[in-house]
């Protein structure tokens, strides 16, 4: 009887303890006033991401935003020291030198990478994957309202010119986002030499494709949801996840990648060389690939995930991993030309596009 108790004790015992020590792996603790400073671009963690995060875990994310990506270039070149993470996109990453400013991803970080797809692994700018982990991803492409608007080839030709089929084929306003990288990408496919132009200096031949663009009754938006949901605009241009729960079912919209291809970005992450604690760093990193963290992560800042367990997930499929399986890899640029932050072309969409960033 003693004997029996004795094993009941210690069993109650042994799942005590293993309940705890799950509860501490999911939820380490820090040293009391932890914190870590992060760069990143304008609303990629939200407050309440943010907030939920320093919850669970006990430490302070300082978060640092730049508004546009050559400030966010800027600050992570010039003031790495500052920061402990840096969330960097990848048609940025060319102008790093990656070992000059990250540490290289340590054992218990770089076994992560087993659980992220291998479609946004490898890249030529880290090809060992030593340096950088893929956070999330977004493709530009068109939302389309086929109510009002017709694209049959789909070309950019096509979704530049579109009518509005419901109104006789009356000229339509066309919605397109207001980020240089966004604009150079799509002038260079329909002006190749742009970039020949932008290495050179041309102002004056820039300024003519950007008129030739401006005649197509184009407007810029940062969100075109808003204006879509309204009627003001029936084609914009729009990253999928935000586009995600606008499509399927019953809507009247579609999601289109021209042919001509849309826009990859994918979100990196990297440990800053002037780190203070590398370690407690990489522990952020770790918990932002766990599947609960990188769900939460995309469904407030509207990209898509990484974690491949989430193709099982209730995210949207236009937010799953699998998702870049579902286009066409001839419709898909990953697009890393720097010429898109140069000062030419930066100056010559201040004088012919007033509202772009």
């Amino acid at each position: 009887m003693r004997i029996l108790l004795l094993a009941i004790i210690l069993s109650f015992l042994w799942g005590a303890w293993w309940g705890f020590f799950n509860f501490e792996k999911e939820h380490p603790r820090s040293p009391k006033g932890s914190e870590v400073r992060v760069l990143t671009e304008a609303h990629y963690f939200s407050p309440e991401f943010v907030s939920e995060f320093e919850k669970n875990f006990k430490l302070r994310l300082v978060v640092t935003e730049r508004a546009t990506t050559q400030e966010l270039l800027r600050d992570a070149l010039s003031h790495f020291q500052d920061y402990d993470l840096m969330v960097v996109p990848s048609f940025a990453l060319k102008s790093f030198l990656i070992e000059n400013l990250f540490s290289p991803l340590e054992s218990n970080i770089t076994r992560q990478f087993a659980n992220v797809s291998i479609d946004f692994q490898h890249l030529d700018f880290d090809p060992d994957n030593r340096f950088l982990m893929p956070l999330s991803w977004s493709i530009t492409g068109f939302l389309v309202n086929s109510k009002t608007v017709s694209i049959k080839d789909e070309t950019l030709g096509e979704v530049l010119q579109a009518k509005h089929s419901a109104v006789g084929g009356k000229p339509m306003a066309i919605g397109l986002l207001d980020s240089p990288v966004e604009l150079f990408s799509l002038v260079s496919k329909l002006k190749p030499v742009l970039k020949n132009w932008v290495e050179t200096d041309q102002a004056d031949s820039i300024a003519e494709a950007l008129k030739e663009l401006r005649k197509k009754n184009i407007v810029l938006v940062s969100d075109p949801r808003e204006q879509l949901k309204a009627g003001t605009l029936e084609l914009a241009q729009i990253q999928q996840g935000r586009a995600a729960h606008l499509v399927g079912g019953s809507s009247a919209y579609r999601f289109v990648l021209p042919k001509e291809r849309g826009t990859l970005k994918i979100s990196f992450v990297g440990v800053s060389r002037s780190a203070k604690d590398r370690t407690l760093a990489q522990n952020v990193v770790d918990i932002l690939l766990r599947p609960a963290w990188n769900k939460k992560l995309v469904e407030q800042n509207e990209e898509a995930a990484v974690v491949t367990t989430l193709n099982d997930s209730d995210l949207p499929l236009m937010q799953k991993p699998r998702f870049i399986r579902e286009v066409p890899l001839s419709r898909v640029d990953l697009f890393i030309l720097h010429e898109a932050l140069e000062p030419t072309w930066l100056q010559a969409l201040s004088k012919e596009f007033k509202a772009a960033k």
